[in-house]
């Protein structure tokens, strides 16, 4: 995914930035949950599937540290089969890696 919005760009993370940041997640799991709207479990889950991947922003400029991580997030098949599933991206820092929003695309 690339996306460029007035002072910001948008780019796929790297596997490594991937891998370290789903590794901060699950080590910070505790101190940080309680930023995530959904279950920190199923978000868990959905990133270690194959194919999962997170964008990152930075300034226009390029050169400065990224600003936040988007993580693209679908509840559990179980949740649809129920009536009550969420899809949507998570805005994260990659400092605390605490969700600042989540940005619902369907429910169902």
């Amino acid at each position: 995914m690339s996306k460029n919005s007035e002072n910001h760009n948008w780019c796929d993370a790297t596997p490594g930035e991937f891998m370290k940041l789903l590794e901060g997640l699950k080590k910070d799991q505790t101190t940080i949950e309680d930023s995530y709207e959904y279950p920190f479990e199923d978000l868990l889950e959905h990133l270690e599937k194959k194919g999962a991947t997170a964008c990152k922003t930075m300034r226009a400029e390029g050169s400065e540290p990224i600003l936040h991580f988007m993580l693209h997030f679908r509840s559990p098949d179980s949740t649809w089969e129920s009536m009550c599933g969420v899809e949507g991206h998570y805005f994260v820092d990659p400092n605390t890696l605490r969700a600042h929003i989540f940005e619902l695309d369907s429910r169902n």
